[in-house]
């Protein structure tokens, strides 16, 4: 499927299936193709992240996992 996200733990938490996380640069936009699927991702019971910094990356990935 076209616009899948970068990467992906694959272990439920919470309310959640799994975690993906679409990594962008500071000034990286989503494509059509990616804001579809993530939107898709997430009405499937799916949490999408969009990380632009290594930062924000161990934020998310340490925030779901707490979940």
């Amino acid at each position: 499927m076209l616009g899948m996200p970068d990467l992906i733990v694959c272990m439920p938490s919470g309310i959640y299936h799994a975690l993906f996380i679409e990594m962008k640069t500071s000034k990286g936009k989503l494509s059509e193709n990616q804001v579809a699927c993530h939107a898709l991702l997430e009405s499937a019971g799916y949490c999408v992240k969009v990380c632009r910094s290594f930062d924000e990356f161990m934020n998310a990935i340490n925030t779901y996992l707490e979940y």
